[in-house]
């Protein structure tokens, strides 16, 4: 399964999946941005669209911090 890149906000966010198994890795592009303290999660979403929506979250649930 081929997953697809995206950015957010520093990070580089890769999304795969299909059906209703989709997972999610986030990494800073940069080393001055803090890091997950896990990179990749299991998703609860039903799409590649809502795993995205997850990642990009977590991401800026860490940048709150």
């Amino acid at each position: 399964m081929r997953a697809n890149r995206s950015t957010y906000r520093g990070y580089c966010i890769d999304v795969f999946g299909k059906g209703k198994a989709w997972h999610f890795s986030a990494s800073p592009i940069t080393p001055d941005l803090p890091i997950l303290k896990h990179n990749a999660f299991a998703s609860d979403a039903e799409s590649e669209g809502l795993a995205l929506a997850d990642a990009k979250l977590r991401i800026d649930g860490l940048l709150l911090l």
